[in-house]
């Protein structure tokens, strides 16, 4: 999997708004993520994993029947008129933030955004041309939280992967990504869920050699808040 520059993005959400750049339905962001519920398989990447080019610790949530571009009827996101498939979703580990928002007076007071237990929630797809788009959420974790769909499907993932290490005494260093034969399978995952229908969005686009990389980034104003009861994450 490929990100482009490992630097860690930032974004000031007052000069998007200001230069007229935040998205909405005009950036024709359709999406559908079909459920594979016997597929879905996950695994733990530290930041000295070889292959981690997220640099920073992370659960990778995969499904290679999602993955496979010859499924043209599992197509998972429309973005700007072009196709993408569903590659993984990546959950940083709580202090690991992919996106890092510059926030002013327009939001403050704004607790949620310099939570320094937040975690970031990337779902990665990639199109025909192997150009990739990644939808970005912050994550915030809470001893407690109102329910919320959201948040209650990625506490329930979570403590799924931690429930199924516990039961036989298996510890995250065994179940590496890259070790195919060790990730652990995870119940069924529906990722329209995890995507807010009714928020803008900012866009933020690049270019890497013949590589587009794409982020869908969604303000922190509203982040997944999620109950965190695992022993493990």
């Amino acid at each position: 999997m490929v990100f482009g520059p490992t630097a860690n993005y930032s974004i000031d959400v007052d000069k998007v708004r200001g230069a007229n750049i935040k998205c909405g339905t005009e950036c024709l962001f359709k999406y559908n993520f079909q459920e594979q519920s016997t597929s879905f398989k996950s695994c733990l990447s530290f930041t000295d994993t070889p292959g981690n080019s997220l640099k920073m610790p992370y659960i990778n949530i995969t499904n290679e029947f999602l993955s496979n571009t010859a499924n043209t009827g599992t197509i998972a996101v429309n973005f700007q008129n072009d196709n993408y498939w569903f590659n993984g979703a990546y959950i940083t580990k709580p202090g690991n933030l992919f996106m890092n928002f510059k926030m002013n007076s327009v939001y403050e007071p704004d607790v949620l955004a310099q939570d320094p237990s937040a975690c970031s929630l990337l779902i990665v797809c990639y199109n025909g041309n192997n150009s990739y788009l990644t939808i970005i959420q912050n994550i915030v974790p809470r001893q407690s939280v109102m329910s919320n769909s959201r948040g209650t499907v990625l506490t329930n993932i979570i403590n799924d992967i931690d429930r199924i290490l516990n039961v036989n005494d298996i510890s995250f260093n065994s179940k590496l990504c890259g070790d195919g034969g060790n990730s652990l399978p995870i119940s069924t995952v529906n990722f329209n869920n995890l995507i807010p229908s009714d928020d803008n969005f900012f866009f933020y686009g690049q270019q890497s050699a013949s590589i587009y990389y794409n982020y869908i980034i969604f303000s922190p104003i509203k982040p997944i808040l999620i109950l965190i009861q695992s022993r493990k994450f």
